[in-house]
């Protein structure tokens, strides 16, 4: 499979299937669009091996084509925990306190990840970025990469 055809895999799981990779490659195999198709660990492999600001291309490209010259943008947070605080002494996975953060909206503690997004007043997602849980908003927005926005714009958040 070349890189582009696992791309499309990728794509078309997230738009169609809601991430779901298998049966993005099966229906993607049997329709006949993809004949040399990769096995399933070999294609999360390939996936996992493009660069993570290839994937970020990709969305700042498709948004910029569904809302090319929206001045005004919006950005947030949210957690993405991995397990429950009562399992959180025996996780395996985003061991250390930098991925222990605290929800002030809901008041309680969680262990994981944050995603920070910027998106269009209508909704569409122009950036993103995760961080660990620890991670103050404010500094994961000065990573956040804004080149793809247009000067004058307006960032509520």
């Amino acid at each position: 499979m070349t890189l582009a055809e696992v791309i499309t895999v990728g794509l078309v799981s997230w738009r169609f299937f809601q991430g779901n990779l298998e049966t993005a490659r099966i229906f993607l195999h049997d329709h006949g669009y993809i004949t040399n198709i990769l096995s399933k660990s070999r294609l999360n492999r390939r996936l996992h091996d493009i660069p993570s600001f290839f994937w970020h291309l990709i969305v700042a490209h498709l948004s910029y084509q569904v809302e090319p010259y929206s001045k005004g943008f919006l950005i947030d947070s949210f957690p993405v925990s991995v397990c429950h605080n009562v399992r959180s002494n025996r996780r395996s996975l985003f061991t250390g306190q930098k991925y222990i953060g605290y929800n002030a909206s809901k008041q309680a503690w969680f262990t994981g990840l944050k995603v920070h997004v910027l998106t269009t007043f209508q909704g569409k997602p122009r950036e993103f970025l995760l961080t660990s849980a620890s991670t103050y908003d404010l500094t994961a927005f000065k990573k956040i990469y804004l080149g793809s926005l247009l000067k004058g714009s307006i960032i509520l958040g």
